[in-house]
């Protein structure tokens, strides 16, 4: 195979083929999601009777590597947030400026476009295009890749490519003095946009297969063969629109619990105990999956005037993040433990009954000394190709901040995950 030269590095050889035997498309994106419906829809797909070849990478880091290792690559499909808020532009910074590679297109998808101000970051990084997750449709993608791949041909085809200069970076989405409830809120925005941009690139995909089904019912030319294969490419689509919709649902039901400022917040007299017990029963469908037994300590007396709704979803995301990230899967089921134990702390600053501690732990895997600080980061997550949207834990600290009025951290622990909740007994509303 002959690569393309960029000719910003060298000139090209005369005779010499300008274009590659396959066209390498890049994909850098931390949603694993990304990655399998672009492939999915773009499959077939030929510019110039040459394929299309992906190469996938899952972070900013890591998609510098893979353009260090393969100049010729054509089209970068590049999100703006994956490590870190700043990682696509860095990835672009990268490609202009280090590598001084002005052939590549690099088109910037985003699940928040508002979030990084277009025109800025066009201008400044030498960004081809900008496009909303939300908005590539089959038909938008099909189009994207030729208009693409024609100019990263004809600029390489030409014996002398203009240099081009790049400004200097625009940080954006840095605010030291956001509140975490307004990063979560614009994160949130993020998040939602990936799941559903790959629902529209799926359906519109699924709708062009049962269109050609159709067609060719109608003319009589559906072979066993063509029904079989595009039945099964349709159930793909589907499963994977299934799956990115119900993220979305899970990421909107997390948002739900934190869009209540705490001046709305619900405060009811209730016994604690039964509240834990009713909330620890109500996922005994996924907890029997991998974990032995919960245990719950707590007095069975205890009475509290409180958010029975925060504390709920607290103790639900901490012992969801423990099935999600705690326990490994070579583990078994008879070791995996979650213990709850609650106290009422003596009553040292008149706090008309006390506070409230509840100590979450759980006898999985831990968390590692590099990650400990970064537990409570909006978005943070160690699992993001299989899903993980790292939304749970800074929900469950915003709403014991903001609803209840205590504090959620997390505790060294000798072996496990350790989290303490601490809240007044009786809530001032």
């Amino acid at each position: 195979m002959n690569d393309s030269q960029s000719f910003t590095e060298q000139p090209a050889v005369s005779g010499a083929s300008s274009t590659p035997a396959a066209w390498k498309v890049l994909i850098a994106d931390d949603d694993a999601a990304v990655h399998q419906v672009t492939k999915m829809v773009m499959s077939g797909f030929q510019f110039d009777d040459k394929p299309v070849q992906f190469i996938s990478a899952f972070s900013g880091k890591e998609a510098c590597q893979v353009m260090d290792q393969h100049p010729d690559i054509a089209l970068v499909l590049l999100d703006v947030v994956m490590e870190d808020d700043q990682a696509g532009l860095s990835v672009a910074r990268h490609i202009r400026e280090t590598l001084c590679n002005h052939s590549v297109r690099i088109v910037m998808r985003t699940g928040q476009p508002g979030q990084a101000p277009e025109e800025d970051v066009v201008r400044r990084y030498d960004i081809n295009d900008y496009k909303d997750k939300t908005e590539l449709t089959k038909t938008k993608l099909v189009t994207l890749f030729f208009s693409a791949l024609r100019s990263y041909r004809d600029i390489t085809g030409m014996q002398d490519a203009a240099d081009e200069t790049v400004s200097r970076p625009v940080s954006f989405l840095q605010n030291p003095d956001a509140l975490p409830s307004d990063i979560l809120i614009s994160g949130m925005a993020h998040e939602i946009g990936t799941p559903l941009g790959v629902c529209i690139s799926s359906l519109s995909y699924l709708q062009e297969l049962l269109d050609g089904l159709a067609e060719a019912a109608e003319n009589n030319r559906l072979s066993p063969e063509q029904l079989k294969t595009e039945l099964a490419s349709s159930r793909e689509a589907a499963q994977l629109t299934w799956d990115n919709l119900q993220r979305s649902a899970d990421l909107v039901k997390s948002f739900k619990a934190i869009a209540t400022d705490k001046s709305s917040a619900f405060v009811s007299r209730f016994n604690l105990a039964a509240l834990l017990q009713d909330v620890v029963r109500s996922l005994q469908p996924e907890t029997r999956k991998k974990v032995a037994q919960v245990e719950l300590f707590c007095p069975d007396n205890l009475e509290v005037s409180s958010d029975a709704g925060a504390i709920t979803q607290i103790l639900s995301n901490l012992i969801i993040n423990s099935l999600k990230h705690g326990f490994a899967e070579s583990s078994s089921d008879d070791d995996n433990r979650i213990k709850v134990s609650v106290a009422l702390l003596e009553d040292k600053s008149e706090q008309q009954g006390g506070e409230i501690e509840l100590v979450y732990q759980d006898s999985g895997v831990g968390i590692s000394d590099q990650n400990r600080s970064k537990v409570f980061e909006a978005f943070f997550t160690t699992q993001s190709e299989e899903g993980g949207t790292g939304i749970g834990l800074p929900v469950a600290r915003e709403l014991a901040q903001k609803r209840l009025g205590g504090k959620l951290e997390l505790m060294e622990s000798d072996s496990g995950a350790c989290f303490r909740l601490l809240f007044r007994r009786n809530q001032i509303t």
